[in-house]
């Protein structure tokens, strides 16, 4: 039986099976006003209360006055951060930390591919494993499909309210770190 079984889970892998990923969902625009620091502050202390969005990840709506810059994070980017980089155009790639060392440095390798829009990071309150986030725009999925996600940025890459350049900056896989709690008080 464990012979079974073991060649079960070997077709699996060997065939490349995954799961599709889920459609693309769209949420209504919550806006794009800018919070205060000090709501930030309170925000980043604990305080989730002093904003609302419609999705898990967010999708638009209040955010901070600075933002994620794109490229590679190891650490969660808090959400008003996230959604001031969605405005800009960025498309995040976010992943649950308990998903296999090698699928992450796929889509961190992905990230680095396409170089511009880009944003990839920790978030372990997703469900399923994995979600693709553009203003307005999410869609999720329990595998990493290459083409899939590239597809999604191609549709959604430089969409936000405000189209800048957002090339790839931020490489904490590299030893790099970013600090929020002083990009808050920015």
């Amino acid at each position: 039986m464990k012979r079974l079984a073991l060649a079960t889970v070997l077709l699996a892998a060997c065939s490349g099976a995954t799961s599709e990923p889920g459609p693309v969902q769209t949420f209504p625009d919550l806006g794009a006003d800018h919070l205060t620091a000090e709501a930030v502050a309170a925000y980043l202390a604990g305080d989730e209360s002093v904003v609302t969005y419609n999705s898990n990840p967010p999708t638009s709506g209040a955010h901070a006055n600075a933002w994620a810059l794109c490229g590679v994070y190891r650490q969660v980017i808090p959400d008003p951060f996230q959604v001031h980089s969605l405005e800009h155009g960025a498309v995040i790639v976010a992943y649950r930390s308990d998903i296999p060392g090698d699928v992450r440095d796929e889509i961190e390798n992905l990230a680095r591919e396409l170089a511009t829009h880009i944003v990839v990071a920790p978030d372990d309150d997703l469900t399923p494993a994995m979600a693709l986030t553009a203003w307005g725009r999410l869609q999720t999925a329990d595998d990493f499909d290459v083409e899939a996600f590239r597809s999604f940025w191609a549709e959604a890459a430089a969409t936000g309210p405000e189209r800048i350049s957002c090339p790839f900056e931020v490489d904490e896989a590299t030893g790099e770190s970013v600090d929020f709690n002083l990009l808050a008080s920015a």
